[in-house]
């Protein structure tokens, strides 16, 4: 019997020592790719210095077509068309604050999606061991994430009414029947064979220790799905667009989309065959490149962030003052009520406040307008008076008060 276990110990041992081996290889490997990587960035360094002319043209080229975007989204958002013309005959570096904090938008919403990513590459690298087997099991797993993503947005667009409690074992349940599936593939089976082996080398690959990688793996996958949850409730709660039946089923479709798509950076860097420092380059590159189509496609969201950044650095004013309005318009021009009209003087003083102020455009809405949801703003800024802001006086309380 002691030889019998001194035979199995000494199997064990030399399976040990094969992991071992591939770990030590692995490591080898990506020293190696990241020289290869930083030997690539110093060429793409001396090619970009010797370029810096054409670079520096393209650049302001790019920031005046974001500044157009960011300036006709905003007018289109609130309805006013018209201010185009008068801010484009200004001087576009007035944008760039306001180009500069919707961008800074933009990348906290990507470091809030490259959560959901980040969870489902750790669901991958469950199976690092089978590195040989991990852009294929990468696919296979993506399955159980997009129906778990579908069986969610289903669930809140079809019966929106349903309790929490019981719309998360629905979507894990259809994650689980996904993540069965894959035990179709003999490559998922062989990649759970030798990561049960590496993580349990006594079990000798058991079916319990399998079971074991399986279940981690799945619940993994689970939380990813949970985790898309949040960045799709932001998505969501931008929309401002009509309220059909068909709009709903197309909102649901595009939501779909959007949430399978948060996995989409993780499957690249699994299925990419360079170093691993450019499959991390191009994980990044495919992150921003897909929540800035996210954010084009999905109604309302870009609206929502320029409206927001407009908001936090003052082109939008959320609290009402009191203006007097030096020329251009008369008492009998505002509606005493709308505006809180005070006909002390013989110039007009409103309660108002900006709804777009960038140079010397100024676009004052009534102080009544002030809770407008951002949807509603095509109905009532016509509502709006166009001026300058030179010839508007912004009073302090104790002036607006006497």
């Amino acid at each position: 019997m002691s030889h019998i276990r001194n035979r199995q110990y000494g199997k064990t041992s030399s399976k040990e020592e094969i992991v071992n081996v591939g770990s030590d290889s692995r490591k080898r490997k990506q020293k190696q790719s990241w020289e290869l990587f930083f030997e690539e960035l110093g060429a793409a360094a001396k090619l970009a210095k010797s370029n810096f002319g054409s670079i520096s043209w393209l650049g302001a080229l790019i920031s005046a077509i974001l500044s157009f975007g960011i300036l006709m989204t905003y007018a289109k958002a609130i309805g006013r068309i018209d201010l185009l013309p008068l801010v484009l005959e200004k001087k576009f570096a007035a944008l760039l604050p306001w180009m500069g904090l919707a961008g800074l938008l933009l990348l906290l919403y990507m470091v809030i999606m490259l959560t959901t990513t980040i969870i489902y590459a750790m669901a991958v690298s469950t199976f690092g061991s089978a590195s040989s087997l991990q852009a294929h099991i990468a696919r296979l797993l993506l399955a159980p994430a997009i129906v778990g993503s579908s069986a969610f947005m289903i669930v809140v667009f079809r019966f929106p009414t349903a309790e929490h409690w019981l719309t998360a074992p629905i979507i894990m349940l259809f994650s689980l029947l996904a993540m069965l599936l894959a035990l179709r593939s003999v490559r998922f089976r062989t990649g759970l064979q030798i990561v049960a082996l590496a993580s349990f080398p006594r079990d000798l690959a058991s079916w319990r220790s399998q079971t074991t990688i399986f279940i981690s793996a799945y619940l993994v996958v689970a939380f990813a799905v949970f985790a898309a949850a949040f960045p799709m409730s932001l998505l969501l709660r931008s929309y401002i667009g009509a309220d059909t039946p068909d709009a709903a089923n197309t909102l649901m479709i595009l939501s779909i989309l959007a949430m399978a798509l948060l996995f989409l950076p993780a499957l690249i860097f699994f299925v990419s065959r360079r170093n691993i420092a450019s499959r991390m380059l191009r994980s990044f590159a495919a992150a921003l490149a897909i929540i800035v189509g996210v954010v084009i496609v999905f109604p309302g969201a870009s609206s929502t962030i320029v409206y927001t950044a407009a908001g936090m650095m003052g082109v939008r004013e959320q609290t009402v003052s009191q203006y007097r309005i030096m020329k251009g318009f008369e008492l009998k021009d505002f509606d005493e009520v709308a505006w809180g009209v005070q006909p002390k003087t013989g110039l007009p003083v409103v309660a108002a406040f900006p709804l777009f102020s960038l140079g010397d455009v100024l676009l004052l809405c009534p102080g009544s307008l002030l809770k407008t949801p951002l949807g509603d703003w095509p109905k009532y800024s016509h509502a709006c008076v166009s001026t300058q802001s030179s010839d508007v006086v912004k009073l302090p309380k104790a002036t607006a008060a006497s």
